[in-house]
C-alpha cells in the first residue's frame, strides 16, 4: 500500500516510452482506477463507517481484550499473545537464519524452515478424540494389577472375599469414567416428578403469589423472533415474557445460575464445548448462532 503510488508512476512513465505491437499506446491507467473497483472500495468504505456509526468509535473502546468491529467477538488471550510476540518472533528468526546460513554456514541454505504455529484469528474447534486406545490402556493396566494382587493374595492364604472389597481405582467405576462424572439423562427424572406435577383439570395458570423463574432457561426457550441487538431482544421479548407472569401473580423473581468451575455441571459443560466469547451491549448485532453463543459461560455473565 505504501509503495504503490510509486509503482504506478514508474509504471506510467515505462507505457509512455513505449509503444505497443499493434501501434495502440497503453492508456496508463491503475487497476483500481476501473470503476468496478471504485465501486467495491466505495461500498466497503460505507460499510466500515455504518459499523463505526452503530457500535461506536473502536479507538475509545479502553479495555485490554481484542475485538472485532463488526461481530464483537472477544479474541481469546492466545490470539492476543501472538499479536503482542508475532513481529519480534520473526525479526529473531531472520536474524537466526542470516547467521546460521549465511555467516556461519552452519545450516545448508536448502535447509527446511520450521513452521510456527500461532493461534490465529480463526478459531478453530478442538477435535474430540477417541478415548478408546485410553480405555484399553486401563483395561489391560487393571488386569496387570489384578493378576499380580490375586496370586499374591492365593500364595499368602488370604481371604478372596475381603480381597474383592477393597478399591484398585481412584474414581469409582460406576459413578465415573476415566476421572470424569458419568453422565445421565434428564427424562429419566421425568417418572420421580410426575406425581409433583398437575394434573390435566388442574393445568392452565394457575395463581400464585410468588413465581420464580430460572433466567437461563428462559433465554434458552424463547425465540429471537426478528430481533437485531441484544437491545431488541431485551426489549421486545425477554422483558414482556418476564413482565406477563405479573399478571398471574403478585412477584416475580429472576434467578441466574453461578458456573462455579469445581460444580458437578463443570463436566456437562466441558463435554457439550465452547463458543467464541463476544461482547454483549445493547447495539451489538445477535450472532447467527445462538447456541453456540450460549455455550460460552463469560457471554451469560
Amino acid at each position: 500500500m505504501v509503495v504503490g503510488p510509486q509503482l504506478s508512476t514508474i509504471t506510467a512513465e515505462f507505457e509512455e516510452r513505449f509503444v505497443l505491437d499493434d501501434g495502440c499506446n497503453a492508456d496508463g491507467q491503475h487497476h483500481e482506477q476501473s470503476h468496478s473497483f471504485q465501486k467495491s472500495f466505495f461500498e466497503d468504505v460505507c460499510s466500515l463507517v455504518a459499523t463505526f456509526e452503530v457500535s461506536g468509535n473502536p479507538f475509545l473502546d479502553r479495555s485490554k481484550d481484542l475485538v472485532t468491529i463488526d461481530t464483537k467477538d472477544i479474541l481469546p488471550q492466545a490470539v492476543v499473545e501472538t499479536v503482542g510476540k508475532i513481529h519480534l518472533r520473526g525479526a529473531n528468526q531472520y536474524k537466526s537464519f542470516i547467521e546460521e546460513r549465511l555467516l556461519k554456514n552452519d545450516t545448508p541454505i536448502s535447509g527446511t524452515i520450521a513452521k510456527n504455529f500461532f493461534a490465529l484469528f480463526s478459531k478453530r474447534n478442538k477435535v474430540v478424540k477417541s478415548n478408546d486406545k485410553e480405555k484399553i490402556i486401563k483395561l489391560k493396566s487393571d488386569f496387570s494389577l489384578f493378576s499380580k494382587l490375586y496370586i499374591a493374595n492365593q500364595s499368602r492364604e488370604g481371604n478372596l472375599e475381603e480381597f474383592s472389597k477393597h478399591k484398585n481405582q481412584k474414581f469409582p467405576p460406576s459413578l465415573a469414567e476415566g476421572g470424569k462424572l458419568r453422565q445421565a439423562k434428564k427424562a429419566d427424572l421425568l417418572g420421580c416428578l410426575e406425581s409433583y406435577c398437575l394434573t390435566k383439570e388442574e393445568q392452565g395458570h394457575p395463581l400464585a403469589e410468588v413465581r420464580v423463574l430460572d433466567g437461563a432457561a428462559v433465554i434458552h426457550y424463547l425465540p429471537l423472533s426478528e430481533s437485531r441487538t441484544f437491545g431488541e431482544y431485551a426489549r421486545n421479548v425477554f422483558v414482556p415474557n418476564v413482565t406477563s407472569e405479573l399478571e398471574r401473580s403478585s412477584r416475580v423473581d429472576l434467578l441466574w445460575d453461578v458456573y462455579l468451575k469445581d460444580s458437578l455441571k463443570m463436566n456437562a459443560r466441558e463435554n457439550r464445548g465452547t463458543g467464541a466469547r463476544r461482547r454483549v451491549l445493547p447495539n451489538v448485532k445477535l450472532p447467527n448462532n445462538w447456541k453456540n453463543f450460549l455455550r460460552n459461560d463469560d457471554n451469560k455473565d
